[in-house]
């Protein structure tokens, strides 16, 4: 016949394998949601370098396409021309505002510079009084830029796996 002792030894035992069964499963709850947590900020901070690639790619092929227009004319910028150098100049605005949503500093410095020298070859390329001097050097210092910034891509991507 069981005393109250057995009684109490029982319900003890029962208690504590309960007590340790809850804790080990917290533990290891959190545990796994933070690790997928921290998975999912990974595959975010890659689907935004990949994004802010693919943009300026996008933006630098119609800007080069608007540009080698109006280098073969040699005439006033077509409708097409000045469209197609909106459209880089607004992406890569996206593509700056990206890499701030994505906080890896380099990336973002090397956009925004990418980003006013596209701003500027607009505003001097569609004024009436153009000079081809500065033209020329801010084809060169996009294209400097563009190297800067492909290689800020590959260090952002890189970062990523080192977080």
């Amino acid at each position: 016949m069981a005393t109250v002792l057995d009684i109490v030894d029982t319900a003890v035992k029962i208690g504590l394998g309960a007590l340790i069964s809850g804790i080990t499963t917290y533990w290891v709850t959190r545990r796994s949601h933070n690790h997928d947590i921290n998975k999912m900020a990974i595959e975010d901070r890659k689907s935004l370098v990949r994004e802010i690639g693919s943009i300026l790619e996008s933006a630098t092929e119609k800007l080069n396409l608007s540009i080698h227009s109006y280098w073969n004319n040699r005439e006033d910028l077509s409708s097409d021309e000045c469209l197609g150098i909106i459209e880089a100049v607004n992406q890569t605005q996206k593509a700056k505002s990206l890499a701030a949503i994505m906080g890896y500093e380099p990336l973002f410095e090397s956009v925004s510079c990418h980003s006013k020298i596209v701003f500027d070859f607009y505003i001097l390329i569609s004024n009436d009084d153009q000079d081809t001097n500065q033209l020329n050097e801010l084809v060169v210092a996009m294209n400097d830029a563009w190297k800067r910034v492909l290689n800020e891509l590959k260090n952002a991507y890189e970062s990523i796996w080192k977080a």
